[in-house]
């Protein structure tokens, strides 16, 4: 799948579509040209896992679409394994979201306030909310190992995620076998 996200708030979407992850589709499993996704706002940025696609729009809020089977979305059970359109992140309205993050089947999002939140398949520890999470998460929680860290960005791989605080300082967690938390 591909985004094109435009200066305009405008999202543009094409490719693979078989969970849904385009946002826009239903029943078609891939789109071949660039079809314009319409949400409530302009989008500010867009993140995509393996088969799941995050909006952050210009207000904040959280969009997702596609494959929710390990609760990437955010959205609970409410809407089943796969959606092909936007739904927003109730858990995290109230929450101004300034930057999010999808690794394969987990999702990450940072607050104005430097907090961040977890969801999804916890596997390696990848959501970062400690021992007893490590299957998976279907509504956005705090990662309290950072409470009270100012964190100004996140990032996320496939089974692992990272922040960096206002110091400058690194935060890794989740699957380090291959060096990627450079440990």
């Amino acid at each position: 799948m591909s985004f094109l996200h435009a200066e305009d708030g405008c999202l543009w979407t094409f490719g693979l579509n078989n969970n849904g992850q385009l946002g826009c589709l239903k029943d078609v499993p891939y789109a071949v040209a660039p079809v314009e996704v319409i949400l409530p706002d302009g989008v500010k940025a867009v993140a995509a896992g393996e088969s799941h696609t995050l909006a952050l729009s210009s207000s904040g809020g959280v969009w997702a679409s596609g494959s929710n089977v390990d609760g990437q979305l955010g959205l609970g059970a409410a809407y089943g394994a796969k959606n092909a359109e936007f739904r927003l992140v109730r858990a995290l309205q109230g929450v101004r979201v300034v930057a999010i993050a999808a690794g394969n089947q987990h999702s990450l999002a940072l607050s104005e306030d430097g907090s961040v939140f977890a969801w999804g398949h916890g596997q390696f520890g990848a959501l970062g909310l400690g021992q007893g999470k490590l299957r998976w998460e279907a509504f956005p929680t705090q990662v309290s190992a950072l409470a009270g860290v100012k964190v100004s960005s996140i990032a996320a791989g496939a089974f692992h995620s990272g922040a960096v605080d206002a110091d400058g300082a690194a935060w890794l967690w989740g699957n380090g076998s291959s060096w990627q938390l450079g440990l």
